[in-house]
């Protein structure tokens, strides 16, 4: 223990309710705790994890230098969460074992990239998309490239609308 009169100070124990090692501070809330069976809360006296944060979590690597939380397996690098200043500030979900940029959230922009890391649109898809449900378009549909394009509709969903003789008139 460290103190001085009216100062703050911390303490360092052993709480005889729980055996966990705190760090508290001088008015008497756990700043942090490393329970016995190894476990570490931060702004938490009873963490559920291995790492129990309670409140913000910030990562800083200094200007222009990017963070990542990496999750491995076994030894081998699996996923990782990037952020990339260099690459307009983009959050990216890396599978690293093949290096597919899984997910991109463009910084700057608000578009967001599926298996591309620089997404052109609001919504870019690099690869073939598969929609189990309805498709609602409210604008153009259109398409670029040399291959044939052909939309199949199921003939049970087929209910064509068409124009009145009038309005083919006018």
């Amino acid at each position: 223990e460290s103190a001085t009169s009216g100062a703050s100070y911390w303490d360092i124990n052993i709480p005889a309710t729980d055996g966990a090692l705190a760090l508290i501070e001088s008015g008497g809330n756990r700043a942090m705790t490393i329970q016995t069976d190894g476990d570490i809360g931060i702004g938490t006296a009873t963490p559920l994890d291995k790492l129990h944060v309670n409140g913000y979590l910030r990562l800083d690597q200094g200007a222009g230098n990017g963070n990542a939380i990496r999750y491995v397996e076994g030894g081998v690098l699996k996923w990782a969460l990037l952020y990339r200043p260099w690459a307009n500030g983009n959050l990216t979900v890396l599978e690293e074992t093949s290096n597919i940029h899984s997910m991109t959230f463009e910084g700057g922009t608000g578009n967001v990239g599926v298996k591309t890391e620089y997404p052109a649109t609001d919504f870019h898809v690099a690869g073939d998309t598969q929609l189990d449900g309805n498709l609602h378009v409210n604008g153009a549909v259109t398409t670029s490239g040399a291959t044939t394009h052909v939309l199949t509709i199921p003939a049970a969903s087929f209910n064509p609308s068409f124009p009145s003789a009038t309005e083919w008139v006018n």
